[in-house]
């Protein structure tokens, strides 16, 4: 048995599965994506368009719940990586993107705004996130581990929710940077 995340919200699906967003940021099909999805996992698969295929987790970094995965024959399939932009510029009030995609449905945008540019986050597991872009911004479960898009549809933060040490639910974006 693994120990849950701080970033695991407890959500419980009959068929073992999780599930949850990423984003290619190259052409050689690396994916950026939440620790917390896969972590655990025994097999993770990603959905391009209308296919399933594999993928190998090639870092995690559990701190600030990111993950590189990496796909085979990624000229082969129909991705396109996002542009990265500087998270050092995102400001209070800046829109902000959320895009993800819940198992089953198709990719969905959500909007709002950068709530607040915090400088730590503690969770009741005792684990902080610096430097952490708040969101008002109502990520669900198939968002985290999306990108968060500025006005020029630029990543500037990867999304996920975390419990904190009040008991609250923070929905944030690990900056890109």
């Amino acid at each position: 048995m693994v120990a849950a995340s701080a970033f695991d919200i407890p959500t419980r699906r009959t068929d073992g599965m999780l599930s949850g967003s990423g984003f290619v940021i190259d052409h050689d099909g690396h994916i950026v994506t939440a620790a917390h999805l896969v972590r655990a996992a025994a097999d993770v698969r990603v959905t391009i368009g209308d296919r399933s295929v594999p993928a190998r987790g090639l870092g995690v970094d559990e701190g600030d719940d990111l993950a590189l995965l990496g796909i085979n024959h990624a000229s082969s399939l129909p991705i396109e990586p996002l542009t990265l932009g500087d998270s050092d510029t995102v400001r209070v009030g800046d829109p902000a993107m959320a895009i993800g995609r819940a198992a089953g449905l198709a990719p969905a945008l959500t909007s709002g705004t950068v709530a607040a540019r915090q400088p730590s986050v503690r969770a009741t597991s005792g684990t902080t996130v610096t430097d952490a872009l708040q969101l008002d911004v109502p990520l669900h479960d198939g968002d985290c581990g999306g990108p968060l898009l500025d006005s020029s549809g630029q990543v500037t933060g990867v999304n996920t929710r975390m419990v904190t040490d009040a008991g609250d639910t923070v929905a944030f974006a690990i900056p890109v940077n």
